[in-house]
C-alpha cells in the first residue's frame, strides 16, 4: 500500500483517485481553491457533481493546507487547472523530501517575455530546487477513468530510469469490463471507441444549449412535461448521431490549426479531421462558449462551412411544420432514430 496525495478535486483529480483506491492504496484528495466543492462532496455521501457519481467511501477528502505537505507521501498527483499551477508551485516549496510528483494538469502556457510556449512541468520546475516530476498523458477522459472504461496513458520523465523507479511500485491499473448500454442508448461499441466518443461529447458539448437552439421558437409552446421529454430525447439523439458519424473513421484524429476569439463569450477553433483509407479529410470549426474559462463548452460544429446546429434547427422546424405544428411528430421522429 502506498500513501498518495491528489491536489485538485476537479473531475480528473477525483477520477484518478478511483483506480488508486481500487489497487488498495491510501488516497487523500485535497482542494486548494474551491472549498465549496469540498463541502458539496462531503455533504452528499461523496457525490462528485462533475463526474456524477459517488466517490469511494474510503477516500479521504479535505481542504488543502501547508501542513499536508509536511507529511510523508509516496506520490503526489497535481490535478489543478492550468491557471492554478503557479500557486501550487509556491506551495510545493514546503515539501521536505524529494517525493515523486505526477502532473495530471493539461495545457501549455505562452510566456510573453521569452516568447516561448512552456509545459506545465516546466512551469512547476522554475525554481532553483528541481522537483522530481513526471507527467501523465494519453487519450484518457476523467469520466471514462471514473467509470472504469478501458483506457491507456503514458507516464513520462526526463530521466526514464526515474519514472521506472518512482512508479513501478505504485500501480493504478485494473481490468475493466465493457458494456453495451450507455445512458439508455443501445450502442454496441468496438474497442471502447463508441463509448469514448459519447463521453467526449457529454463532457465537452453543451447538449442542452444546442437542443434549445435547434427547437427554436417552438420551445415557447411546450408544457414543462413536454420540455423535459424533449431534453431527454434530444440528448439521446445527439449522442447517437455524434458518435455514429465519427466512428466511421477507423482511428479519428483531429488536428487543431488555429483559434480566433470572436468576443468574450465565443471562440472559433479551426481543425481538420484527418483522412483515412475510406474517408476524406474534413474541415471542422468548433464554436466554443468560453464565458467560464475552466469549463469551455462546444455549442456548434461547422463542418465544411455548414453549421450543424443551424441545419438541425431547420430540419426540426420542417418536421414540426409538416406535422401541422404538432410537437409529438418531432418526438416520434427522434424516438425512431434512437431505436434504429
Amino acid at each position: 500500500m502506498k500513501n498518495i496525495l491528489v491536489i485538485g478535486s476537479g473531475a480528473m483529480g477525483a477520477a484518478f483517485t478511483i483506480p488508486c483506491l481500487d489497487n488498495n492504496h491510501k488516497v487523500t484528495l485535497c482542494e486548494p481553491y474551491n472549498y465549496g466543492l469540498v463541502k458539496k462532496i462531503l455533504s452528499k455521501k461523496k457525490f462528485h457533481p462533475n463526474l456524477k457519481l459517488n466517490l469511494p467511501k474510503k477516500l479521504i477528502v479535505k481542504k488543502f493546507s501547508q501542513e499536508i505537505l509536511t507529511k510523508k507521501w509516496d506520490l503526489i498527483a497535481i490535478a489543478v487547472s492550468s491557471i492554478g499551477i503557479d500557486l501550487i508551485r509556491e506551495k510545493l516549496k514546503q515539501l521536505k523530501n524529494n517525493c515523486p510528483i505526477l502532473v495530471l494538469t493539461k495545457g501549455l502556457k505562452y510566456e510573453k517575455n521569452s516568447k516561448r510556449i512552456i509545459t506545465m512541468s516546466e512551469q512547476l520546475n522554475r525554481d532553483s530546487r528541481k522537483l522530481n516530476l513526471s507527467v501523465l498523458k494519453g487519450p484518457c477522459l476523467a469520466r471514462e477513468l471514473a467509470k472504469k472504461i478501458n483506457t491507456s496513458a503514458v507516464i513520462a520523465n526526463i530521466k526514464i530510469s526515474e519514472a521506472k523507479i518512482n512508479f513501478s511500485n505504485v500501480e493504478f491499473a485494473y481490468e475493466a469490463k465493457e458494456g453495451n448500454v450507455l445512458n439508455g442508448i443501445n450502442l454496441e461499441f468496438k474497442g471502447g471507441k463508441m463509448t469514448s466518443l459519447v463521453i467526449l461529447a457529454e463532457e465537452n458539448v453543451d447538449i442542452d444549449g444546442i437542443g434549445m437552439y435547434t427547437l427554436g421558437k417552438h420551445r415557447k409552446k411546450l408544457k414543462d412535461t413536454q420540455l423535459k421529454e424533449y431534453e431527454t430525447l434530444f440528448k439521446k439523439y445527439f449522442l447517437k448521431s455524434f458518435s455514429s458519424r465519427l466512428s466511421e473513421y477507423t482511428d479519428p484524429k483531429i488536428n487543431v490549426i488555429s483559434q480566433k476569439v470572436i468576443n468574450e463569450k465565443y471562440t472559433i477553433v479551426q481543425s481538420v479531421l484527418e483522412a483515412d483509407e475510406k474517408r476524406p479529410e474534413i474541415r471542422i470549426d468548433w464554436r466554443v462558449y468560453t464565458i467560464n474559462p475552466d469549463k469551455p463548452l462546444v455549442r456548434d460544429l461547422i463542418i465544411e462551412g455548414l453549421s450543424l446546429a443551424r441545419t438541425q434547427r431547420e430540419e426540426f422546424h420542417s418536421v414540426i411544420q409538416n406535422g401541422d405544428g404538432n410537437i409529438e411528430v418531432l418526438f416520434n421522429n427522434l424516438k425512431e432514430f434512437i431505436r434504429s
